[in-house]
């Protein structure tokens, strides 16, 4: 499966010409660089169907920038959601899965292989309590109710988006951990996006496949949080069975790069009022799977979006500077030569679509 790139370097030209350069935190190199100019590719989102009803965002607490430690007046990073995009599935099992599916799901949560500034500074087990993170249950047996979560209310077409329920998913995440949050609550972090969306990817005459982005952080114990970057996965139905044929959930990491260019999670640690300490570090891997992964390869899509774009334009439902166009630094160069404007640099310690960060 493609990975989702977070551009290590940025660059937009406005009025004057603007690089922004984001450091060790992105998980991918390279990437293209956005300035003025045509707005990248978007999944279609279909009107809302007659009869179902259009929330409003800013009143649904799943998807407000809010955690428990929020103070009036304090910056919040709220999602940048479609006004198209539906509430998904809130019923017990939808009725694309009439085929009572039945899915083993394993997978791995390997140690921490990066990031190391916690040693010496907590006490030793707590120390080595976050470096040996690994699944709660290797093995699980999930049926249609729980996958029903990340279904849509209706199919539409190509690129229907629409959100997930946050609580149903709570159900795969304590395969990773019995505490998991989707309310992010983690002390001392910028307060950031919380939510869940789904886009329809691709459709055949016999499967759908559904590709979701989940933010969600885990309670390691009192005042101890780990916060992936995300949450990315897939969700293909057999259509003519009726039951899902594959499920995976991974937080997305790049292993051709170095552990420490790598980052995709948090840890926060908070030891009193006084004393909170942070880190960025790597788990790799991390992830849960059951079922046939060829699928997304093998099976002849009628009708396809891409993997990164797909990924790119669920990235977009959090994040509004995804809306940008970015380009390469070079070309941005070369823009500013032409237009004769100056460019300005600015330093970010961090990918800005990187909950991580």
């Amino acid at each position: 499966m493609n990975r989702t790139s977070h551009k290590s370097l940025l660059a937009l030209t406005l009025g004057f010409s603007l690089i922004l350069v984001a450091s060790s935190c992105s998980e991918e190199p390279g990437g293209n660089v956005q300035g003025s100019g045509s707005v990248p590719r978007q999944p279609q989102v279909n009107p809302p169907s007659e009869g179902n009803l259009q929330r409003e965002p800013d009143k649904d607490p799943g998807h407000q920038g809010l955690n428990a430690h929020y103070r009036e007046g304090e910056v919040v990073v709220t999602t940048n959601r479609g006004e198209d995009v539906m509430e998904g599935f809130q019923g017990t099992v939808h009725p694309v899965l009439h085929g009572g599916t039945q899915l083993e799901v394993t997978g791995e949560w390997d140690a921490i292989s990066a990031g190391d500034n916690l040693r010496g500074r907590i006490r030793p087990e707590l120390y080595q309590r976050i470096k040996e993170m690994s699944l709660a249950q290797e093995s699980v047996t999930y049926e249609a109710e729980a996958f029903s979560a990340f279904l849509p209310v209706e199919f539409e077409t190509l690129g229907h988006t629409w959100s997930i329920d946050l609580r149903g998913t709570k159900t795969f995440l304590k395969q990773f951990h019995p505490q998991p949050l989707v309310r992010l609550e983690s002390f001392g972090r910028v307060i950031a996006n919380n939510g869940g969306f789904a886009t329809l990817r691709a459709i055949s005459a016999d499967y759908y496949d559904i590709m979701f982005r989940l933010h969600a952080e885990f309670r390691l114990s009192k005042g101890v949080w780990y916060t992936p970057a995300y949450l990315l996965g897939h969700v293909v139905i057999d259509r003519q069975n009726g039951r899902v044929a594959y499920f995976q959930m991974e937080n997305p990491v790049d292993v051709s790069r170095t552990s420490h260019s790598s980052l995709n999670g948090h840890v926060t640690v908070r030891l009193d009022k006084e004393t909170t300490y942070h880190d960025f570090l790597r788990t790799d891997p991390m992830w849960i799977a059951g079922g046939d992964a060829s699928l997304i390869d093998s099976v002849a899509w009628e009708e396809s979006i891409p993997l990164d774009e797909t990924a790119h334009a669920l990235g977009n439902q959090f994040f509004r500077f995804l809306n940008i166009n970015w380009v390469s630094p070079l070309e941005a160069l070369a823009i500013a030569e032409a237009e004769k404007k100056p460019i300005f640099a600015i330093v970010l310690e961090g990918a800005l679509d990187d909950q991580t960060c």
